[in-house]
């Protein structure tokens, strides 16, 4: 598993595990853990699962706000 957190286009960390299942249905639980003075303003996150020679990748957009915003 990986995940990349990116904003505008500059990586800012990469976080990678290893592990072995059995085959079937699995659910990623990897925590994404950020710096709290993270400046605000809009990220990626880019996630890439590869297992039996197979990958699934996704990525999803979230907003980090300043202390006191709505």
């Amino acid at each position: 598993e990986e995940r990349v957190v990116t904003r505008d286009g500059t990586i800012l960390t990469t976080l990678r595990a290893e592990a072995r299942r059995a085959a079937g249905v699995h659910q990623s639980t990897q925590k994404l853990r950020l710096p709290s003075d993270l400046a605000p303003g809009v990220y990626e996150l880019q996630g890439r699962v590869s297992a039996e020679g197979r990958t699934a990748t996704g990525t999803t957009m979230f907003q980090v706000q300043s202390p006191g915003s709505s």
